[in-house]
């Protein structure tokens, strides 16, 4: 099985935020977990769509809209 990464640059892109966002998220340990690879800041997408998930999750259960959580995850429907 192939596992599948993207660079800090690609999930800023996927999400609409700024790489810097993701650096200082890295640093607060907030985030889907980050490897470096060959000197390079690497997320596997399995853990990007798990945290995805678990934001749903949350959002759901404490009832906020799926606009204010597009927002909140940069993503534009």
């Amino acid at each position: 099985m192939e596992i599948l990464y993207l660079s800090a640059k690609e999930l800023a892109a996927r999400w609409k935020i700024s790489p810097k966002t993701l650096r200082q998220w890295r640093w607060k340990k907030k985030g889907p977990h980050a490897s470096r690879i060959s000197g390079h800041v690497l997320y596997k997408l399995e853990d990007v769509e798990s945290y995805e998930s678990s934001a749903k999750e949350l959002a759901a259960r404490w009832e906020i809209s799926p606009k204010t959580l597009n927002q909140w995850c940069g993503k534009k429907k």
